[in-house]
């Protein structure tokens, strides 16, 4: 989907099909998660080498030593996104980026929480409830992670 070839992409930073218009406080948001050992789904617009983007759903998950309790390493699970989770999604990732713009990330996120807060939901409720993770879906994830992991 990215248009790079394997080669390209291998020893790159992931960074390489960040998309401008995604806030920088998801990818922190990301990191702070996957950094305590905790899986995080996120709607995601990436950039493709021409220029064009894609949007995928995607669980990160850490993975864990068992004898040191360390991470290890990362595997990224990916899903094209509903075109419904798009819709709920774009205009909230535009506000937290023109939020950015003028106030920082700590601003993004704060929008973010209260936009939670105001909805009565958390992070997680909120997306799995947005990218429908549930039924088939859920069943592909979860498939997904036991044959890769």
């Amino acid at each position: 989907m990215s248009g790079y070839s394997e080669a390209e992409l291998i020893g790159e930073p992931h960074s390489i099909i960040r998309h401008p218009d995604m806030p920088k406080i998801a990818f922190k948001m990301m990191w702070d998660r996957i950094n305590q050992a905790q899986n995080f789904i996120a709607v995601v617009k990436n950039l493709a080498k021409d220029g064009s983007y894609y949007w995928v759903v995607t669980e990160f998950e850490p993975k864990v030593d068992p004898i040191t309790n360390e991470i290890i390493s990362h595997t990224a699970f990916r899903k094209a996104a509903p075109q419904k989770a798009i819709d709920i999604i774009e205009p909230i990732y535009k506000k937290m980026l023109t939020i950015e713009e003028h106030g920082g990330m700590e601003a993004s996120e704060k929008y973010l929480r209260g936009f939670l807060e105001d909805n009565n939901t958390t992070y997680d409720e909120f997306i799995n409830k947005t990218v429908g993770n549930s039924g088939l879906f859920k069943i592909f994830f979860t498939a997904m992670k036991k044959l890769f992991s």
